[in-house]
């Protein structure tokens, strides 16, 4: 009995130990689905932001070109009134050009250039948010790829670094290659 007790003993602790093998394998594995799930969905969202951006990109611009129509148009139209009333005081007999300093000079309405200012500011300051959260996407996927063990599993699924792309302009890359930056002109 003592040799029946022995392998009896020794079939369960097997038993146990291959349990044991197996719920540790499971659990393993279902961490690395979640790693790799977790990386495809930073993954993902970074991509759908990259084409939100574009939409938010044009938008921008297209508001831009539009809102600076206006004051084109503005002008055309201020320019035929002036005109026409410049050409109306000048008709006439003696002391015909006098009679315009008693006169009101239309006024042009120069509001459109501060609600183009204020386009500009608020579509500019949502768009450098929108880059913020790109580079921070980016960071996060970034992160899972270097901390180790996640990073070898990830790397074994094919997840590949992202360098993301921020829109820019020439000179603030210049500014980033020589350190320095000058004090902006308005004039």
């Amino acid at each position: 009995m003592n040799k029946y007790l022995n392998k009896t003993t020794l079939i369960l602790a097997a038993l146990a130990v291959f349990a044991c093998g197996l719920i540790g394998t499971i659990v393993f594995g279902f961490t690395i689905l979640s790693w790799h799930n977790t990386a495809a969905s930073l993954k993902n969202t970074y991509e759908m932001k990259i084409k939100a951006n574009e939409g938010e990109f044009d938008g921008l611009w297209k508001k831009l070109k539009q809102s600076a129509q206006v004051p084109e148009q503005k002008k055309n139209a201020f320019k035929e009134i002036f005109n026409s009333y410049a050409g109306a005081r000048s008709t006439g007999g003696d002391n015909q050009t006098m009679t315009w300093i008693k006169e009101s000079v239309p006024n042009v309405d120069l509001k459109v250039y501060d609600q183009l200012m204020n386009i500009i500011t608020g579509s500019r300051d949502t768009w450098t948010m929108k880059q913020t959260e790109l580079v921070s996407i980016a960071e996060q996927y970034n992160a899972l790829l270097v901390s180790q063990p996640k990073g070898f599993f990830l790397n074994l699924f094919g997840h590949q670094k992202i360098s993301p792309k921020v829109i820019t302009s020439e000179r603030t890359e210049q500014s980033f290659l020589t350190g320095k930056d000058d004090d902006i002109s308005l004039n």
